[in-house]
């Protein structure tokens, strides 16, 4: 009986290894860059890599300099391998008028950086893609109105 267990076991450890049993979900590589329009760095901007062949998005808020690090699973973990189509979006630049004082209503809030194109703010239009490999990934984009 005891060699009979001690088989099926080590059997079973072979397959749920051989399975991947305890792998934590798709590979994951860090990725960071930057974002500029106009020579200048998109701050406060969102940017979300979408993977073609499905999988977890990664999403990251531009610091003042423009600069971005993904996230998928865990704060700096990066991105899904694999092609990835982009988008841009930024922060509104104005608040709701609710959330002012009346004097205030409808006043637009101080700007923090250029306004890009709306055609980066959808994955289809934007035109951006990259292909995130093992190792640091860094992906700097130029914003353009063509």
């Amino acid at each position: 009986m005891k060699r009979y267990l001690a088989t099926t076991l080590s059997s079973l450890s072979m397959v749920l290894v051989a399975s991947g049993c305890g792998s934590s979900g798709p590979e994951i590589a860090k990725t960071q860059g930057r974002i500029v329009y106009k020579g200048a760095p998109v701050p406060n901007a969102s940017v979300v890599f979408l993977p073609e062949d499905g999988g977890p998005f990664a999403s990251a808020e531009t610091n003042a300099e423009g600069t971005y690090f993904l996230t998928t699973q865990s704060l700096g973990s990066g991105a899904v391998l694999g092609k990835h189509r982009i988008m841009i979006t930024e922060a509104s630049d104005e608040l709701p008028a609710d959330l002012l004082p009346e004097d205030l209503a409808g006043k637009p809030a101080k700007a923090t950086g250029p306004k890009i194109p709306s055609r980066y703010s959808s994955e289809s239009t934007s035109g951006l893609s990259a292909t995130v490999v093992e190792g640091t990934n860094v992906f700097d984009f130029e914003l353009t109105d063509k």
